[in-house]
């Protein structure tokens, strides 16, 4: 049986690096994918909220001209 060499032991250990890397990226875009996601979430209820007022304005406007024609 062959005894593994220093030069095996190292490409393991970089092997092992590489996937340890790849594991802590996956767990940051997930993170930040989630981040994003609730800002999302709370920037269109903003967005909604902004909207309504508006359109609100012209719904009573559109319902003040209907009524003065009657």
């Amino acid at each position: 049986m062959k005894k593994a060499g220093s030069d095996t032991w190292i490409q393991l250990l970089g092997m092992l690096s590489v996937l340890a890397g790849l594991v802590f990226v996956g767990l940051e875009v997930r993170q930040s994918q989630e981040k994003a996601c609730m800002i999302s979430v709370k920037g269109g209820t903003f967005l909604k909220r902004r909207l309504r007022r508006p359109i609100r304005i012209f719904y009573t406007l559109f319902r003040i001209i209907a009524l003065s024609k009657l």
